[in-house]
């Protein structure tokens, strides 16, 4: 069994009560430049048993294959991944983790995770947005639901000049077939102001477009 915990499963660390069951993965796939706060472009792949990533990518000429029975130097990461060639990422997580320590970056996902919350009652406290999902994590979406014809396209106009005022960033979703703007934090250096923010934006893009 594959988890595709791109994105949340790395809240595991933070509240693993949460995440019952994932230690019965044979992968899991991560994305440290999310919620480890890597650059973009870090990815990570775990598995149990590392044979299987043999079997999936293995594929390589005579010219490429590895004579050396040293476990460090006859490695081959290019047996393991679908990349022949790569630069070195992990570098900088496994110094991130060992500079700073794993509590830091438990502390800085429940942080994540608290502001959340204070950018959901920030929206359930404004009348003129709804809410459209439960948070579970650190992702938050929603949508200005003040009366309109065509609720979704609104929105989508509001996505695009919120963005384009350039004080924070949202993306979009889907949710039961509803357009949905989404907030999602997963940077270390944000607030408190920096969430509330995100739904004075809202407001204010809304108001430019229905004035």
């Amino acid at each position: 069994m594959h988890i595709d915990g791109a994105y949340g499963a790395l809240a595991s660390m933070a509240i693993p009560e949460a995440f019952d069951g994932i230690a019965l993965a044979d992968s899991i796939s991560l994305d440290p430049h999310k919620w480890l706060y890597q650059p973009t472009g870090c990815g990570c792949l775990l598995y149990r048993d590392p044979s299987d990533a043999r079997r999936a990518f293995s594929h390589s000429a005579e010219y490429a294959r590895t004579l050396s029975t040293d476990a460090i130097e006859g490695f081959a990461f290019f047996e393991e991944s679908i990349e022949l060639s790569r630069p070195f990422r992990a570098l900088s997580l496994w110094l991130s983790l060992r500079y700073h320590g794993l509590r830091a970056f438990q502390q800085s996902i429940r942080d994540d995770l608290r502001l959340a919350r204070v950018l959901a009652d920030a929206v359930d406290s404004e009348p003129d947005l709804e809410r459209l999902a439960p948070v579970a994590l650190s992702a938050v979406c929603f949508r200005y639901a003040r009366q309109s014809d065509d609720l979704d396209a609104l929105n989508a106009k509001i996505l695009d000049r919120v963005i384009r005022r350039g004080r924070v960033y949202i993306s979009n979703a889907s949710i039961n077939g509803k357009f949905a703007l989404r907030a999602c934090v997963v940077n270390h250096r944000t607030n408190d102001d920096d969430v509330k923010e995100v739904v004075s934006e809202v407001l204010a893009a809304a108001g430019e477009l229905t004035a």
